[in-house]
């Protein structure tokens, strides 16, 4: 076996990289399968177990087929008897409990029957109780784990708490009683429901633990397995519940159903264990009886009298004497001793105090529990009465009188009985997997170039158009283009900036009619900059303003005043020696302040005519008559007041066409008086 010597030291070398330990770990799983290498892989050198450790270095890739791979292997080894005295020599309970706890369902059930095979060994019993309890109890009560899983770690504890008596304290403390009535409830099998009983009546003869199972509800597990028909069950029931009634301090025993479970118990003939199981149960009643806090509570019980009844026909001295004892303790209470009288108990002390079985103690005891009951409820006395209530003159032991000195007989309380059980097959001794060759060729080139980093391109295209349908609520807006920021630097913002297109947008398309107004100014612009040069002052024709387009006026109504007269006015206010254009000879500014007046020039006539709103349709002589005949008098009279009139549409519209024609006029007018201004 030197191959797997190497492949074990390999795996726990630097060397050993994850995919060898994978493949490692496959192939020890395979081997283990095979009886006739389960030694060899099992083998001890120099005080280690080599193949634990090896699973241990497997284990480390962290791969939920390898921790079931490994956990396969310790358990083909452990189920091989020779193989766990030799296994438990190393660490081999933590590696278990390890993979249980990091791989998956498959691997902690591997891991549980595991820990169930090495309980088999005496040699595991430190290791398991210091490591693996903890496991075990959570594994017992889990939900999520099977029914099979669940009793192979209920089997693993039964065999620590019947052959190891130190594990018993420490199965308390971590809440296996708690754990064991949670499985309870979902078993229907009664060779299941027996390992439980083993647990609970091995850990009941823990003392200092009696207390704490009594208060995780152990007494509702103990009245459920007590309704059993299994006699040795039944013969564990009641040990467990002689040693819980035992504990001095206060509990709900009685509450949670102690004299009823005792009822269950001597029920049926139970063949050779019935002497035993009445023994035990007549212990359980005389503890309760005899106690001060629980004495009062099981006296009233309602099933009290039947177990009493039944004890004392059973020919056995210590169970008659039991019995005796406690109906002289039932009888001190006074609310019990009426109704026992009134149910017939007094008849059955006296048959008691008469059996052969039971001698001068029993009938000395029952003499004393008859001269507590009162003369006037002793009704019928005869011979036999009379012959036990004289037998208290020649008592001759009272000792019965104090709880301190009753030292039950517990020769036969339930007692090991029990084979170290093995747990529940998990799978088939031939369950091996095939390992595909995968031997890949690796090959390194050197390279002597720098190493440069790869620059990462986005797999999603660029949009290149917009899709309307795509923009709106919900939707992200799509990018055209390139993103660049907006480099424009001004001084200020006025209506020649705002006027430029922005970079990379689309051409604006003016309408037709102040394209031509922009032509006209840049025509303008052109004689300004000849100005400049110093070329003629005298306006050519190319330089005068387009004429206004003429609509005869409508006949009936006056047109409105022209705003251009008040503008001209207020001109004159402001500069008296205002001169022609025209007649200036020539103009001495500087060529800075023509530039000025041809930019403020070519701002005004633009902001004057691409604002120009559509012109109306022209109208013919008819509707301009036709309107002036139906509009009304003069806007200074007053209306008369009357139904309101329709409005007159054609009217409007005439209306309108005139004030158009006003805006443009005074429009040129203000363009004029800037021209005429000399620069400031």
């Amino acid at each position: 076996m030197n191959a797997v010597r190497v492949l074990i030291e390999q795996v726990r070398s630097k060397a050993g990289g994850v995919d060898f330990k994978r493949m490692t770990g496959a192939a020890l799983s395979n081997m283990s399968f095979h009886e006739g290498l389960s030694p060899l892989l099992a083998e001890v050198r120099d005080g280690q177990v080599p193949i634990v450790e090896g699973i241990k270095a497997i284990a480390a890739i962290e791969e939920d087929e390898t921790y079931e791979n490994c956990a396969r292997v310790l358990y083909n080894l452990a189920a091989q008897d020779p193989c766990r005295a030799k296994l438990a020599q190393g660490d081999i309970v933590s590696v278990v409990v390890s993979l249980a706890s990091h791989g998956n369902g498959t691997t902690r059930q591997l891991a549980v029957a595991t820990l169930c095979f090495m309980s088999c060994c005496p040699t595991a019993f430190t290791a398991l109780t210091d490591t693996a309890l903890k496991f075990l109890c959570e594994a017992i009560k889990s939900p999520n784990m099977t029914t099979l899983t669940r009793m192979n770690a209920a089997r693993t504890v039964a065999n620590l708490v019947v052959y190891h008596p130190l594990s018993r304290h420490p199965c308390i403390e971590c809440g296996m009683t708690t754990a064991c009535s949670i499985l309870l409830k979902t078993l229907s099998n009664e060779e299941d429901e027996a390992v439980l009983a083993k647990i609970f009546r091995d850990m009941s003869k823990d003392a200092e633990g009696v207390f704490h199972m009594l208060d995780e509800g152990a007494m509702t597990s103990l009245l459920k397995l007590s309704k059993l028909e299994e006699a040795q069950l039944k013969h564990d029931v009641a040990t467990c519940l002689a040693n819980l009634t035992a504990c001095k301090y206060a509990s709900a025993v009685v509450e949670e159903g102690a004299i009823e479970a005792c009822f269950w118990l001597t029920l049926q003939d139970c063949l050779g264990l019935t002497t035993a199981i009445f023994r035990e149960t007549s212990i359980v009643i005389r503890q309760l009886t005899q106690h001060n806090v629980l004495g009062p509570q099981a006296a009233v019980e309602d099933k009290i009298l039947a177990v009493l009844i039944k004890m004392a026909n059973y020919e056995d001295r210590d169970v008659m004497m039991n019995t005796a004892v406690s109906f002289y303790n039932v009888f001190g209470y006074e609310k019990a001793r009426r109704p026992m009288v009134r149910k017939g108990a007094v008849e059955t002390l006296i048959k008691l105090a008469n059996a052969k079985e039971g001698g001068p103690l029993v009938r000395d005891v029952c003499s004393a529990t008859l001269h507590q009951v009162p003369n006037q409820d002793l009704v019928g006395m005869d011979s036999q009465m009379l012959k036990v209530l004289m037998a208290l003159l020649h008592m001759q032991d009272a000792s019965f009188l104090d709880p301190e000195n009753f030292l039950p007989d517990r020769s036969r309380a339930s007692q090991g009985a029990w084979d170290l059980a093995v747990p529940t097959e998990v799978h088939s001794r031939t369950d091996y997997k095939l390992i595909p060759a995968q031997w890949p060729t690796m090959i390194v080139d050197r390279k002597t170039t720098t190493f440069l980093p790869a620059r990462y391109e986005s797999p999603i295209p660029k949009p290149q158009r917009i899709d309307p349908e795509t923009v709106g609520d919900g939707n992200k807006a799509q990018q055209v283009g390139e993103f660049k920021k907006m480099k424009m630097t001004v001084s200020m913002v006025n209506q020649k900036i705002l006027a430029q297109p922005i970079e990379g947008s689309a051409p604006v398309v003016e309408p037709d009619a102040s394209r031509e107004a922009t032509e006209a100014a840049d025509q303008m612009v052109a004689n300004l900059d000849t100005l400049e040069e110093g070329g003629s002052t005298e306006v050519s024709e190319t330089m005068k303003l387009p004429p206004l387009e003429t609509l005869a006026p409508p006949l009936a109504s006056p047109a409105p005043p022209s705003m251009s007269s008040g503008l001209f006015e207020q001109g004159e206010r402001r500069d008296d020696r205002l001169e022609d254009i025209h007649a200036r000879p020539g103009d001495l500014r500087p060529a800075s302040a023509v530039a000025v007046q041809r930019d403020s020039l070519r701002d005004a006539f633009q902001s004057s005519t691409s604002a120009v709103p559509r012109l109306i349709r022209p109208q013919s002589e008819g509707d301009m008559l036709r309107a002036a005949s139906q509009s009304p008098g003069g806007s200074a009279k007053k209306r008369s007041k009357g139904p309101k009139k329709k409005k007159d549409v054609q009217a409007f519209l005439v209306s309108q066409q005139q004030r158009q024609q006003d805006r443009i006029a005074d429009d040129y007018a203000a363009m004029l008086y800037q021209t005429r201004s000399p620069a400031r």
